[in-house]
C-alpha cells in the first residue's frame, strides 16, 4: 500500500472511532496531516478522471474570474456530488496576485488562493496557502471548513495536488509538502 493510501486508511479508522456522521457524510474535527513530497501518490480510491475535469473547469474560472459552466458535466466529481447548481471553485482565485507574492522576497515568498466566502454557503476547502520553502520547493496548506471523510477526502487531496502542481509548474519550481487542517 503507498504512504498517501496509508495515511488516509489512518484518518478514516479515527473516524471510525471519533467521527461524527452529518446528513450526508462522515466528519472529523480537527482534523491535521501532512503528505510529503516525496509520499505523494494520487490516492488508489479517488476519482481521478473526475479530478482532471474538476480541476480544469475551475482553473478556467480563475482564469477568466466569474464562475462558468462546466464543459464536462457528465464527468464532474463536483457535480456528481453536489448536484448541477454547485459552484466551483477557481473564480475567487487571483492567481497573478499569488504569483506575485511567491515571487517577491518582501512579502515572505507566501500567498493564498481564497474560495468563496458567500455567508450563506461558505465552502468546505476556505483556502490554499502557499509557501516557497528554503529548500525552493513550493509547500502548501489547505484549510478546510469540514471534511467528508467518506465521500469527498480522497478528492480534496487530489485536487489541491492538481492546484500545487499547477503553481509550481508556474513558479519553476518543484511541488513540496501539502499540509491539510
Amino acid at each position: 500500500m503507498a504512504v498517501i493510501d496509508s495515511i488516509l486508511e489512518n484518518l478514516r479508522m479515527e473516524v471510525e472511532l471519533s467521527g461524527k456522521s452529518g446528513a450526508d457524510g462522515v466528519y472529523l474535527r480537527n482534523l491535521n496531516f501532512t503528505i510529503r513530497k516525496e509520499d505523494f501518490e494520487y490516492p488508489e480510491d479517488c476519482d481521478f478522471d473526475g479530478a482532471i475535469v474538476d480541476f480544469d473547469w475551475f482553473w478556467k474560472c480563475s482564469q477568466e474570474g466569474i464562475s462558468i459552466a462546466c464543459p464536462s458535466p457528465g464527468k464532474s466529481f463536483w457535480i456528481r456530488i453536489w448536484g448541477d447548481k454547485v459552484q466551483p471553485y477557481g473564480y475567487t482565485w487571483r492567481v497573478n496576485q499569488l504569483l506575485d507574492n511567491l515571487s517577491n522576497p518582501e512579502t515572505g515568498r507566501k500567498g493564498v488562493l481564497f474560495n468563496s466566502t458567500s455567508p450563506c454557503d461558505p465552502p468546505a476547502t476556505l483556502s490554499y496557502q502557499f509557501f516557497v520553502s528554503s529548500k525552493n520547493y513550493l509547500d502548501m496548506t489547505v484549510t478546510m471548513r469540514t471534511c467528508d471523510m467518506a465521500n469527498v477526502l480522497l478528492q480534496d487531496v487530489t485536487m489541491a495536488f492538481l492546484l500545487l502542481k499547477q503553481i509550481s509548474l508556474l513558479m519553476d519550481m518543484d511541488p513540496g509538502d501539502m499540509t491539510f487542517n
